[in-house]
């Protein structure tokens, strides 16, 4: 339990007017059970924003710049949730600011369109980059991968090297290792970290480590609206990505716009992200083991 996560036995209103039943969340801020409850901070921040109009790049901008300086990077930008981000990475590897290749996707035809992925990071969200156009490429096998095998997948139809960083998952080796290989072939390196918050030290370590793009959930363990997402990375990247989210100088919507944000959601995410990074998480984490070990004590 989250320090904006108090008790409450009623039943919401909205809720018991349909019919449904709140549950006991025994697992984690999964999209299943709701993903993360909101502080009351983020809530009013998500109301006021919903009282005016605003120029939405505009807002992008200022928030890009809020998520950049959290996690290190270059530039920022709030997407609809954390797969949303896989597919403006992709989309934002495979055209660069080309304005006629971001017009065609998903139709990559003639781009530099594969995308390397070690087979143990294999998983039912990669399908994210594929709707983009990209096209998997594995290398390595489930439970291993050498150096050699991701320099053999690499060719000139590469547009990125994805890595995906969840719990329990296997990594062939260290991130900062596949990086470099990548990097020394001229491939751009993204990073699905969408569960990877807390600890909080995840928002930067990617980027730190070489990542050029990373995505992570905006409504798990950062406490934003469940439907946001943070894409983060090199400033030309991410601008990209922005250009297949938004028409914002083409005549077509890109392939990324259903997974645009609205002005509440970037208000909401932003003031969330805020609150996460003042809160003291070592005590987030005692009360979340203590309340552990006292179930297992009546247990």
């Amino acid at each position: 339990m989250t320090a904006s996560q108090g008790h409450n036995n009623e039943v919401p209103g909205v809720y018991a007017r349909l019919g449904v039943k709140p549950i006991i969340n025994a697992q984690s801020w999964i999209t299943a059970l709701g993903g993360s409850l909101m502080a009351p901070e983020v809530m009013r921040a998500m109301q006021e924003a919903s009282t005016a109009f605003v120029d939405l790049h505009e807002l992008q901008g200022a928030a890009g710049k809020v998520l950049a300086q959290a996690c290190g990077a270059e530039a920022g930008l709030v997407t609809g949730g954390a797969a949303a981000s896989n597919v403006l990475m992709a989309a934002a590897c495979m055209t660069g600011d080309d304005p006629s290749k971001i017009d065609r996707l998903p139709d990559s035809t003639g781009m530099k369109n594969e995308l390397v992925l070690f087979d143990g990071h294999r998983n039912h969200y990669d399908s994210n980059y594929e709707i983009a156009g990209a096209t998997i490429v594995p290398w390595g096998f489930a439970g291993s991968g050498k150096a050699y095998q991701l320099e053999e997948a690499i060719n000139e139809k590469t547009c990125a090297m994805a890595w995906i960083t969840a719990p329990f998952m296997h990594h062939p080796m260290s991130f900062a290792e596949a990086a470099k290989i990548a990097h020394s072939h001229g491939v751009p390196v993204i990073v699905d970290a969408a569960a990877e918050v807390p600890p909080a030290e995840n928002l930067t370590r990617f980027i730190a480590e070489g990542a050029d793009m990373v995505g992570y959930s905006g409504g798990k363990g950062i406490g934003g609206p469940q439907g946001t997402g943070l894409l983060v990375g090199r400033a030309d990247l991410v601008d990209a990505a922005y250009q297949n989210h938004l028409n914002t100088r083409g005549t077509r919507a890109g392939v990324g716009r259903s997974a645009k944000a609205s002005k509440e959601d970037i208000v909401g995410l932003v003031t969330a992200l805020q609150i996460f990074n003042d809160t003291d998480h070592e005590a987030v984490w005692a009360g979340w083991r203590a309340g552990a070990v006292h179930i297992v004590d009546r247990l």
